[in-house]
Order: structure tokens, then sequence, then C-alpha cells
């Protein structure tokens, strides 16, 4: 993983730290191991997890080469969610899937806003954004099918023809249920 800077660093200006801690439990999974100009290097200190969201902790300290300091953007959330035949993931430019695309399972919509978690399925994938939750890829039980009365969705998992959400009110399942 590399955190980007926005312009070249003073390395020797360089006083902080980069850090990836596991957003459940806080543990650090990943820290510095060297940088180039415009980016740090992280080394994963441990198994990254699929369907599990990290931060990563950019610290103060680092300055241009005219003494001014970066932006590297703070504190940036990312998620990997693994399917039976594709990958997500979310970082701070939106969601990212690749693997086997037979259905639009990776065909990750346009229109997503600010999306803070994915899941990934059998072939289709599903996020939460700003806006509720989109699912996408094949439809064939209704998995796709999210329902309109959901309220502040925070977690969503994607099975084989089926879907699942956490909300304000509970967990609500929609798709093939057999």
């Amino acid at each position: 993983i590399q955190v980007n800077f926005s312009e070249e660093m003073n390395r020797e200006t360089y006083t902080g730290n980069i850090y990836l801690t596991d957003s459940s439990d806080g543990n650090v999974v990943m820290q510095s191991i060297g940088s180039e100009l415009t980016f740090y290097q992280l080394h994963p200190l441990s198994t990254l997890a699929p369907n599990e969201t990290y931060t990563v902790h950019v610290t103060t300290g680092v300055q241009d080469l005219n003494g001014n300091s970066l932006d590297s953007g703070g504190n940036a959330r990312f998620q990997v969610a693994a399917g039976q035949w594709n990958s997500c993931a979310i970082d701070v430019n939106g969601v990212h899937c690749w693997g086997y695309n037979g259905y639009g399972e990776t065909d990750v919509p346009t229109d997503l806003v600010n999306p803070v978690a994915v899941a990934a399925g059998g072939y289709h994938t599903c996020a939460i954004d700003d806006n509720g939750v989109a699912c996408w890829g094949l439809n064939n039980h209704g998995q796709n099918d999210v329902p309109t009365d959901l309220v502040n969705p925070v977690v969503v998992a994607a099975g084989m023809e089926y879907t699942c959400v956490l909300d304000d009110n509970g967990v609500h399942c929609w798709g093939r249920n057999n």
C-alpha cells in the first residue's frame, strides 16, 4: 500500500508516522517501510482480511521542498471484499472491482457517492454510499432488488444469490431464500 502526498516532500523534515489500523479493534496491521519523493510505502505486519475496513493514519510533520506542510489526505479508509469470482476494494477514489465480469459484477456504477462499504457475492456486488445501498451484476433471484425502507445501512454482505444489510432497524436480507 502506498500513501501519496500532493507534491514532493523533503525527507529530512519527515518527523511523523504512517501506519494502518484495523478499524474494528485499532490494531496496527501495516507500518511505513520507506519513502520516495511523493509517497510512503506500507508493509503488512499481518494478513489483511476480506470484508474488513482499515484506516490509514498519517501524522503531521512532513514538509515540501519549500517548507510548507504537505496534504496527505489525512486518515483514509479502505476495504477489501472477495466474492466467488471477483473482488472489490474501496479507497479514497471510490470502489474498484476486478475478476470475472460475465454479469456486470465488476462494472461499478459511476453514481456512487462516498462509498463506505462493499460486498462481493457470487455474481453480484453491492455497496453502501451516501444514497444508501446499490447492487449490480446478476439479479436472477432478486439479490440486487434493494428494499426501499432501509434506514441508515452500515453493513452489507453478499452471498451467492442473496444480499443482507444491517441498518437502524436490524438485519434485512433479500434474494434466494432456500
